[in-house]
């Protein structure tokens, strides 16, 4: 099954199960690929591109995209781009 870009999420996806499925997906594909012998280092920052997606996609649902004084900002490794598995993602 192809997987979906965060930022294409309907409104109607936004939801805890839709999430958790669509990153449970993710997971399983990167696992896949880690067992066909891909680089670990593509799939570290392919893990943190898509939290990325994600999170501006979350951004963008609750509005937070037209409120000119708040910030995200990312952290520890998720904040150098390398997201592993299981790994916390630090966000202020």
């Amino acid at each position: 099954m192809p997987l979906q870009s965060p930022l294409t999420f309907s409104d109607e996806q936004i939801n805890i199960g839709e999430l958790k499925q669509e990153l449970e997906k993710f997971s399983s594909t990167q696992k896949q690929e880690f067992l066909n012998h891909h680089p670990v280092t593509s799939l570290v920052l392919a893990r943190a591109e898509y939290m990325d997606l994600l999170l501006t996609r979350l951004w963008q649902y609750f509005g937070f995209n037209d409120i000119y004084n708040i910030s995200l900002v990312a952290v520890g490794g998720y904040g150098r781009g390398e997201l592993h598995p299981l790994s916390d993602i630090d966000i202020l």
